[in-house]
């Protein structure tokens, strides 16, 4: 008995998440406590700058969701997964919940409050999609108290 199988091509599409300081301080990004970005070291994002926050993976025939970086938060970590935002001092200035998630105001892990962007990407040898998303955090946003 002979078996054949066809391999799938290993193009992976890739979903980005970036979080972008639109304050005028160095604010640092902390998830349940802990330094979370892997990408920049402590989670530090400078005024006007960007840094990767998270990313997803997916075969090539499905399309990144928004939420599967979440799931997989909420999945390590459980419900209680948040998002805390500090000066350079330690002094915490906001802090998003994921079981807020529905509540009024701007929201962390609400997909409405994030904008996002389909990139096409093909170099010749393959073609990706590359689905972005962007958190802008405002000035309002580290000032107002947590609810």
């Amino acid at each position: 008995m002979l078996l054949c199988f066809q391999c799938e091509d290993d193009d992976r599409n890739v979903g980005t998440y970036y979080v972008k300081n639109q304050t005028d301080q160095t604010l640092h990004l902390l998830q349940n406590g802990s330094g979370y970005s892997i990408y920049t070291p402590g989670g530090i994002v400078a005024p006007g700058d960007s840094i990767q926050f998270g990313s997803v993976s997916v075969r090539k025939k499905r399309q990144p969701r928004f939420e599967m970086w979440i799931q997989d938060e909420v999945a390590r970590q459980g419900e209680e997964v948040s998002l805390k935002i500090s000066s350079e001092e330690g002094l915490l200035l906001k802090e998003w919940r994921y079981l807020d998630r529905d509540q009024s105001g701007k929201q962390f892990f609400n997909e409405s409050f994030w904008r996002h962007y389909d990139v096409f990407i093909n170099d010749g040898a393959r073609a990706t999609i590359t689905d972005v998303w962007v958190f802008t955090i405002l000035p309002e946003d580290i000032n107002q108290p947590n609810y």
